[in-house]
């Protein structure tokens, strides 16, 4: 039998590195902050308040903007510890958040 036209495993993943480095490197030239720079940038923006005293980092940590899409994504917290039961269950991230505890679960 011929595998002809059938990708291998370990073709595929060098492909999909090797894309994400490119993909990478372009974001970089282009001047785009990675995800995570942007949900930082993002809060910054909604909760920092210089007035209030503390630093950014602490004032963003304290925020309880539990409705917020980005809020178990927010510097310094875990999305897996943060999404409690109070947190609304029927949110993408906490069903993300769901599916990751049931993958950790099962291996």
């Amino acid at each position: 039998m011929s595998d002809a036209g059938q990708l291998h495993l370990p073709d595929t993943v060098a492909h999909a590195q090797a894309t994400k480095a490119r993909k990478a490197a372009a974001y970089r030239a282009a001047g785009v902050p990675p995800r995570s720079g942007a949900i930082e940038a993002f809060c910054v923006d909604c909760i920092y308040d210089p007035g209030t005293g503390g630093t950014c980092l602490a004032q963003i940590r304290a925020c309880e903007s539990k409705r917020c899409p980005l809020w178990p994504y927010r510097p310094g917290a875990d999305p897996l510890t943060e999404l409690g039961p109070d947190f609304e269950a029927g949110t993408p991230a906490a069903m993300k958040a769901n599916k990751r505890r049931e993958w950790r679960k099962a291996s």
